[in-house]
């Protein structure tokens, strides 16, 4: 080994001779992205953040409606978690 680091694009797992060619996605597992890779992976972030939205939306909904509901069944105060 001469000490050379190489950066692998954790897409399609070409290597890169400098950090400046990769782009880094992820909150909590940290994943590094060629320049071609990284526009795949945008546009899959950006579907599953609408997926996100969409559902969430759906969700609160029926979260009040429960709510609601047992609200008229005699429980004033409840609780946000379990």
């Amino acid at each position: 080994m001469d000490g050379t680091v190489a950066y692998i694009c954790q897409g399609c797992g070409e290597m890169r001779a400098t950090i400046g060619e990769m782009h880094e996605r992820g909150f909590v597992n940290k994943r590094l992205y060629c320049a071609k890779c990284v526009k795949l992976v945008d546009e899959y972030l950006a579907v599953r953040d609408a997926i996100h939205t969409e559902v969430s939306k759906v969700w609160e909904e029926d979260l009040a409606t429960a709510h609601f509901e047992f609200n008229h069944r005699g429980i004033k105060n409840l609780p946000d978690g379990g």
